[in-house]
């Protein structure tokens, strides 16, 4: 029986092993290609004397864009990843700063800051209003029953 076992576990092994050897081969058949493609662009623009909005998109256009789904459903102010794949290189990210992280943070506190006190400021204009509403109609009231 042990040994039954053995021989399944290593078996299972050597499929996972090749398993990933065929995910690095289909990585590098798809490095190849991307260099292959790379390498026919430069032989095509090889000879230019002025760079052209074509040849930049062509270098460093954008393959596809993939919207992920938001973290939160229904709400304003989720994040959302967005994930921008530019040609021979693949998926791109924008290095993002420490100080630049919390002056973001810091413009997004003040906005809904900002936000917050306008909702309150609505809140009591229209409770003003309200206010305003009834005392009219309490004076139209007794004048409506006298008449």
């Amino acid at each position: 029986m042990p040994q039954k076992l053995s021989s399944e576990y290593e078996k299972e092994q050597d499929e996972i092993e090749a398993a990933a050897l065929c995910a690095r081969v289909d990585n590098a058949t798809d490095s190849a290609e991307r260099i292959e493609d790379f390498l026919k662009l430069t032989c095509r623009y090889r000879d230019f004397s002025e760079l052209t909005v074509p040849m930049l998109n062509e270098f460093m256009g954008i393959e596809r864009i993939v919207v992920q789904e938001r973290g939160e459903k229904w709400c304003r102010h989720t994040e959302q990843q967005i994930d921008i794949f530019l040609n021979f290189i693949g998926t791109f990210e924008i290095p993002v700063q420490p100080e630049a992280e919390q002056r973001w943070q810091d413009e997004l506190a003040a906005k809904m800051k900002k936000r917050e006190y306008h909702r309150e400021y609505q809140r009591k204009y229209q409770r003003k209003l309200a206010r305003e509403k009834r005392a009219v109609e309490a004076d139209e009231l007794p004048m409506a029953a006298n008449q």
